[in-house]
């Protein structure tokens, strides 16, 4: 049996062909990434705002005549709070983490 053989316009046809068809691939790859990024970055704000609410919740119910000027300065005094020069903050996170794990600290 003869073989045909394509024609150089043939080949280049399916060459061009297959180089559309994975630029697509690629752009639907970029978008899908896009769109799984938006997803996480929505999942996290929501978790951020649900933090945000027990926050803000806890705080009230510590001081609940504080306006909410007062109690934004109040959580921000709380985060700048020093002991021996030392920020506090990080030291009580490292107290809750060692607490979590069973240590003590």
């Amino acid at each position: 049996m003869a073989r045909k053989s394509k024609s150089t316009e043939q080949l280049r046809a399916e060459i061009d062909a297959q180089k559309a068809a994975l630029a697509d691939m690629r752009r639907a790859l970029k978008a899908r990434e896009r769109e799984e990024q938006k997803a996480a970055a929505a999942a996290r704000a929501e978790a951020d705002r649900a933090l945000a609410d027990r926050m803000l919740a806890k705080l009230r119910s510590e001081l609940a005549d504080a306006t909410d000027d007062e109690l934004m300065l109040v959580f921000e005094r709380m985060l700048g709070a020093r002991m021996h020069d030392q920020p506090v903050a990080p030291f009580l996170l490292g107290q809750v983490r060692a607490e979590r794990s069973g240590e003590r600290a």
